[in-house]
């Protein structure tokens, strides 16, 4: 039950934001991060849209490792997952929700560079900022 709840307090902060910030390696262990538009299905797992071209989609490719922060000074998620790129089959079910949370992202429908990434979580820590402060973590390897 604690699990149940935990679940349902991450995904209220994911609801709340629409906006992350991704880190990713280069091939020489070098960090870069962006901040990018983000969903999330009930799985906890993020749907993010970027371009083939962009530092962060090359990154992946070669390291499926990343590191995501979301939140202000209310909460804030901590999150590491395994990201791999949506399959076609996959997309209509996927994006229907990241459509919904994100309206400006269809448009990126049209550009033959836009790749739709999903992000699995391999463990979360929850951050409330309250008093006192509260924090929590989710494993899931």
């Amino acid at each position: 039950m604690k699990d149940e709840t935990l679940k349902r307090q991450i995904l209220e902060v994911m609801a709340a934001h629409s906006l992350c910030v991704i880190a990713t390696v280069t091939d020489d262990a070098k960090p870069e991060a962006a901040i990018v538009g983000f969903s999330q299905n009930d799985d906890l797992e993020l749907i993010i849209g970027t371009s083939r071209q962009t530092r962060k989609y090359a990154n992946v490719q070669k390291n499926t490792q990343v590191a995501i922060v979301i939140g202000d000074t209310s909460a804030e998620i901590q999150y590491e997952g395994l990201i791999r790129e949506l399959s076609a089959a996959e997309l209509d079910s996927q994006l229907e929700g990241h459509f919904k949370k994100l309206p400006g992202s269809p448009k990126y429908l049209e550009d033959p560079n836009q790749r739709w990434l999903l992000v699995r979580p391999t463990w979360i820590r929850l951050t409330v900022h309250e008093e006192p402060n509260r924090v929590e973590e989710m494993s899931f390897v």
